[in-house]
Parts: structure tokens; sequence; C-alpha cells
């Protein structure tokens, strides 16, 4: 064999060497990123690990400002239900304003159902219901009262429970516009299935005055009838 032959030769066998010991390196580079998948996360730059984070958390995030943001909305729009139907403010000093603080002075929680005033315009009687029971009270003009005996109407005592707006609120509204009249006779019951207060007034000639129904559980105002 000849010198050329023998340098062919070994070149041939040194090109074949390199190119195995590379399909070495690279098998072995291939086996440790398998063998090793969280040491080849942790090299990941800042900017990859914050690009690659799992998308759920921030959904996770808005999910619980979302449910926040509702729950807080939910509780301030929640209102009861007397609430709801407001209040109105005294008109002048009628007399039946006496009344009712006098009732309302024993039986803070009462409900008071119906006012009468006396042909004499010195007596009421109203009926107040206090819990499950019916009372009737007579309450002068200056400030006596008296209990007195009623039949127990269970009608009244669940109306009681289903009104939303006092006799002093339907008195209220009912003197609106009408402060020179006065009220004469308060009652809680049924118009055609709607439970309302009839609110009649007289006027200061001793005249029927307005007669003024209410809706007991909105307080708007159904029907007048000016006398």
């Amino acid at each position: 064999m000849n010198a050329t032959s023998i340098a062919r030769k070994t070149a041939l066998t040194g090109t074949g060497l390199l190119a195995a010991l590379a399909l070495a390196a690279c098998g072995t580079a291939d086996d440790d990123t398998a063998a090793n998948p969280q040491e080849s996360a942790v090299q990941q730059s800042p900017t990859q690990a914050a690009t690659t984070a799992p998308a759920g958390d921030d959904n996770d995030d808005r999910d619980d400002a979302s449910g926040s943001a509702a729950a807080s909305a939910s509780g301030s729009a929640s209102t009861s239900p007397a609430a709801a139907s407001g209040s109105v403010e005294r008109q002048g000093d009628d007399p039946a304003y006496a009344a009712i603080d006098e009732i309302l002075g024993l039986h803070g929680d009462g409900v008071i159902v119906e006012m009468d005033l006396d042909d004499d315009d010195a007596k009421w009687e109203v009926d107040v219901v206090v819990g499950d029971d019916v009372k009737e009270y007579d309450v002068t003009t200056d400030g006596q009262v008296s209990e007195g005996v009623r039949p127990q109407i269970d009608d009244d005592v669940r109306r009681a429970g289903e009104a939303q707006v006092t006799a002093e609120t339907a008195i209220s509204t009912a003197l609106q516009g009408r402060t020179d009249q006065t009220v004469d006779e308060v009652d809680l019951d049924e118009e055609d299935g709607t439970l309302a207060w009839t609110v009649e007034l007289d006027r200061e000639n001793g005249e029927d005055g307005a007669e003024v129904k209410i809706d007991a559980k909105t307080g708007d105002v159904i029907e007048v009838e000016e006398g």
C-alpha cells in the first residue's frame, strides 16, 4: 500500500469518527432534556416564565373580582319591603296623629288597622293588632286612653301582617294638599283584591271631604273622591 492510499484511508476513518461523535453528542443532549424537563424549565428567562404562566391564574383573579362586585351590588340593591314603601311627612297637626301617638306609646310594635272619630269629634275608636290579638282603645281628644271590648277578627291580624304602609303614612298621604280638612275615619281593608287604606276626611264646616284610597303595600294613591 503506497503513502497516498494510507493518507486517504486515514482521512476517511477520521471523518467517520467525527460523525459518530457528533451523533453521540446529540443523543446525549436529547436524553438529558427528556430525563430532566424541570432543569430545562428552570433555565427559562423571567420574561419567558411570565409569558408561559398558567392562564387560569388570571382568570381566577378576574372571576374573584367579578364575584365580589356582584355580591356587593346584590347587597346594596337589597331592601326590605317596608323600606321600599317609604314614609310621608306629617301634614299639619291633625288630631289623628295624637291618637296614633297614644296607642303606639302603649304598643310600640302594634299595627293600627282602624280609626273612627265619633260624631261629637271628642273620641277616637282605635283598633290595633298586637301580635295575634286585636285590641280596641278609646282615645279622647285630650289624650285619655281606655281599653274597650272588641271581638277577635282574624282578617285584621292577617291584613296587619301584610301591610307595608302604616296608618300614619296613609293619613299623611291623604292630607297632602288638603290641610284644610281633618281625618274622620281610617280603615285597612281589601279593595277589589288589593289591600288598601281608606282615609275619609271632613271639611272645617263639618261636611264630607275627600275619600282617599291608598295601596297598603306600595303607598300609591289608588282612588280619590272629592266630597
